[in-house]
């Protein structure tokens, strides 16, 4: 590819998945055999598709160690026992993404301007402990 950057090609087996989002989480084979109570030697022969799928707790334990979220887990857990395409998976990743995306957008959209409030209310009055006499006193100053 003379001029072009090279792109990101979606994931077409779970051996590509696993690898796919191993690099996105910047896990080394180790790093994810670890976090996931499992051996480096699974994750490679998962990773080279040498184990074309995996048993269920196995998935289980590595969608935990990549933190993929809710919506995408069931998929990801399918696709690694072979019952799911693994390109579902980044879909439902990236629509869950989306979706929080959307949310937060709104939630933004949706909050209160509070400057006004924090000029003539700045709460209750502060209790300042004197370490040396070791009493405390209420110190005032905002209208409550």
């Amino acid at each position: 590819m003379i001029g072009n950057s090279p792109t990101v090609q979606p994931a077409t087996t779970f051996a590509a998945l696993l690898k796919q989002l191993r690099a996105e989480a910047r896990l080394t084979q180790e790093e994810l055999a670890y976090a996931a109570g499992l051996s480096p030697r699974s994750i490679s022969d998962l990773e080279r598709g040498i184990s074309r799928t995996a048993r269920k707790d196995t998935a289980l334990l590595l969608a935990d160690a990549l933190a993929i979220g809710k919506a995408a887990r069931t998929t990801f857990v399918a696709a690694a026992r072979g019952r799911a395409e693994a390109s579902a998976v980044l879909a439902a990743r990236d629509a869950m993404a989306a979706d929080t995306r959307a949310a937060a957008e709104h939630s933004a959209t949706q909050a209160v301007n509070t400057s006004d409030c924090r000029a003539r209310f700045c709460g209750r009055s502060r209790v300042v402990h004197c370490g040396a006499n070791g009493h405390s006193e209420i110190q005032s100053g905002c209208r409550l």
